[in-house]
This record gives structure tokens, C-alpha cells and sequence, in this order.
């Protein structure tokens, strides 16, 4: 369903009330100091403010919305990441992969409008898959690698958590927000539409991932879901990403160890990854 951007509606209902006074059922003359309404307002603004709360808030939480679908949105990105992932393993072809893993942190890490996305839609498994491949690349890994191994290696969430921590703050920030429109559309659709609405299945599947309850979704935070994370992994996983990392330091002449060769480094490291 396509739906009216709000600022749309308030234009026209601005230009209509100027030629209607009696616009929306309210009846009133502008001119005199009272005004009788069958909605209660007592002003043309406040009228306005009204349709425009109404407007803003069938956009954002509407249980119409079911229907919006993120598929193309999130293919786009999975493309640009692709791009910018290729470009910088062309461009920065002779460093180490320490060095190209910050600038991936520094340049490869922007994705914007995350935060709307539906954080259970199939379309972002395909975004993590690429994701994956193209940090198997910059590491010199094998492409058998077990997926659970890189974001350890790489010092970062998995794409997943990482899209949940930005979804939590963004909606964070709308229900403390100073503005009482965009307040209330926050809380109408987290707490009483819920999986009626785009935000409110994101806010219950974060704390659902969490183990937080949906009414105290303010405490979730990067350091808690870092910690749920790293806390859920296998003990064999810590042992062999501490491995992995150190023999990546010898390949790349960070740490000295005469007693293998190029190849056999890579035979082990082709074992610990695969293994």
C-alpha cells in the first residue's frame, strides 16, 4: 500500500481549512475568539497538529504496513557492500589484512536506513552471506571457512547483531524523543501494535535475541549484546581464533617462527579453519 507522506496531508489540509472552515467535521469561524468543535479542539492549530499526529502515525505504525516488503532495499546494499569490499581489496592489494580490516571498520561499515529494515526479513541472510565471503577475502582465508570464526577474528558483532544494535538505538531514541509525534508513534507501535507493526516485531525479536523483556528494551546496549554474543560461543572457537591470529602474524612477518615454511603455515591454517 503506498501511503501519503504526512507533509503532504498537512499542505492540504492547510490550504483546505483556509477555503473550508468546516473542514474535517469542525465547525468554527476563524475570525471570533470562540470556536465550537464536535472533536473538542479549540483552534485551528491544534487541529492541524492533530490530522498531522494522525497522519505521521498511520505512516510509521500502520498495521497496513505489513504489507511493505525491504527485499529491494536491502539487495541494494548488499551490492554497494559487495562493491566497496571489492574496491578495497583492489586498492590496498599489498597490505596485511590488520591493516585492511580497520579500514573495512572505517569505510565498508555505513549501513544506512538499517535501522527501518525488518530485522527477520529472509533478503538480510543474503547480505550476511556476502558479508561473510568478502571477510574470508581480506583475510586470506579459505572459502570453507567456518562462519563463526570471523567475526572473533575481526574484533566485531556478527552482521545480524550488529543490525540489531543499530535498530535498538534507533528506536531508543524515538521513544525518548523531545518530539511528541514521533514519541508516540514509537510507542503505539512497540507496545501496543506490536507484531502488527514494522518497529514493534523489531523491538520484540531484539529482546527476544537478547533475553530482555519488551518493556525494558532501554537497557539493551552494544556491550550487552557483545556479551551475549561472545558468551554463547564454543570454548574450541576461542582457542582456535587465537591460533588463526597468530599464525596470520607470522605469514605477514608481524611475529618471527623459523620452524615452518610458507606452505606449511598455510596447510595449518587451512586445517584450524576447515577443521
Amino acid at each position: 500500500m503506498c501511503l501519503r507522506h504526512p507533509l503532504t496531508s498537512v499542505q492540504t489540509l492547510q490550504r483546505s481549512s483556509q477555503r473550508n472552515p468546516s473542514v474535517g467535521g469542525v465547525k468554527r469561524k476563524w475570525g471570533s475568539k470562540t470556536a465550537i468543535s464536535r472533536s473538542g479542539i479549540s483552534s485551528p492549530d491544534e487541529f492541524v497538529k492533530s490530522k498531522i499526529r494522525a497522519n505521521i502515525c498511520l505512516s510509521i505504525c500502520n498495521t497496513e504496513s505489513f504489507a511493505l516488503n525491504d527485499k529491494q532495499d536491502i539487495l541494494n546494499r548488499r551490492n554497494a557492500v559487495c562493491g566497496k569490499l571489492n574496491n578495497l581489496l583492489c586498492h590496498f592489494w599489498k597490505c596485511d589484512p590488520f591493516v585492511k580490516s580497520k579500514l573495512l571498520r572505517n569505510f565498508c561499515c555505513d549501513f544506512y536506513g538499517s535501522c527501518l529494515w525488518d530485522l527477520s526479513h529472509s533478503s538480510i541472510a543474503d547480505l550476511t552471506v556476502a558479508w561473510r565471503k568478502g571477510l574470508r577475502r581480506l583475510w586470506g582465508l579459505p572459502y570453507r571457512t567456518h562462519s563463526v570464526l570471523l567475526a572473533p577474528l575481526c574484533g566485531m558483532l556478527p552482521l545480524e547483531s550488529e543490525l540489531m544494535c543499530r535498530s535498538v538505538n534507533f528506536m531508543c531514541k524515538c521513544l525518548g524523543s523531545c518530539n511528541e509525534v514521533v514519541s508516540f508513534a514509537a510507542r503505539n507501535g512497540i507496545f501496543v501494535q506490536r507484531m502488527t507493526s514494522p518497529i514493534g516485531r523489531n523491538a520484540q525479536w531484539c529482546c527476544d535475541n537478547v533475553g530482555v523483556s519488551l518493556y525494558n528494551i532501554h537497557s539493551i546496549s552494544r556491550d550487552l549484546i557483545m556479551q551475549c554474543v561472545y558468551s554463547s560461543l564454543p570454548d574450541w572457537v576461542v582457542t582456535s581464533v587465537n591460533m588463526i591470529y597468530e599464525l596470520l602474524l607470522v605469514r605477514w612477518n608481524r611475529m618471527c617462527l623459523q620452524l615452518l615454511n610458507s606452505y606449511e603455515l598455510d596447510c595449518i591454517v587451512e586445517a584450524v579453519c576447515t577443521g
